[in-house]
């Protein structure tokens, strides 16, 4: 027990859900943009593959390394690296952040004017925790901004409807913007270092066939740089 701990309790609850339905389960954790936005594709892929394998897909951001540690999940696909051995992780893609408002604000001003023509302008984000929420925080308090946050929700689509309805501005993936959106305008940012997303999964999942080609899968269709996935005029270089 001291040698497989702290694997074997993941292991049991893996089993015992595989004993009940009798079938093949691949139980994975992703924040809710990727799966909304990137994760059908990858799931088209892997279904002609594997036809009889049941997903059962948990959209969340925060807690996933806990939740594979302690046999909840099997996979997590993450933009946060966790460094943890017994969730080992694999770099698949990398991407730019965009900044979003209202079309009604009009134009966006110069980018030395940037800062202060969002002052007092009304924030919307994720919620606590999560790592887009951390870097939005962090590229606004760099550039002399302290918003005060005015909607907080958990997925990436929800934080943009919000913006489409004219309730404040956010910062999201750049592949979550359509070049023609008809209510809102994008500034890309190249300030904010790219965010990388990671594929990870329980130690003991390490030679599992679903695994390693759901992992292979990801790679193929979501690998590669994400920054000119739209063409859009409106691309700033926001200087710290």
């Amino acid at each position: 027990y001291k040698l497989l701990h702290p694997e074997l309790d993941s292991m049991l609850q893996r089993l015992s859900l595989i004993v009940r339905d009798n079938r093949p389960l691949l139980r994975i954790g992703l924040p809710q943009s990727i799966f909304y936005h990137l994760f059908p594709t990858v799931l088209v892929h892997f279904r002609e593959r594997h036809p009889t394998v049941e997903v059962q897909a948990y959209e969340r951001d925060t807690m996933l390394a806990e939740l594979v540690k302690d046999g909840s999940l099997d996979i997590c696909i993450s933009e946060r690296y966790f460094g943890d051995p017994d969730v080992p992780q694999h770099q698949i893609r990398e991407y730019r952040l965009s900044l979003i408002y209202p079309k009604a604000w009009g134009e966006s001003p110069n980018i030395e004017e940037i800062s202060s023509w969002l002052t007092d302008r009304p924030f919307v984000t994720y919620e606590p925790g999560q790592t887009l929420r951390n870097a939005s925080a962090n590229f606004l308090s760099e550039i002399g901004l302290e918003p005060e946050v005015a909607i907080s929700t958990s997925g990436g689509s929800s934080v943009k409807r919000c913006v489409e309805n004219g309730l404040g501005y956010s910062i999201i993936p750049d592949w979550c913007i359509d070049p023609n959106e008809p209510k809102i305008k994008s500034i890309h940012i190249s300030s904010i270092p790219k965010v990388k997303i990671y594929f990870g999964h329980s130690k003991f999942l390490s030679q599992n066939i679903y695994v390693k080609n759901l992992h292979q899968i990801c790679t193929e269709v979501l690998g590669g740089d994400l920054t000119n996935v739209n063409d859009r005029k409106n691309i700033f270089t926001l200087p710290l």
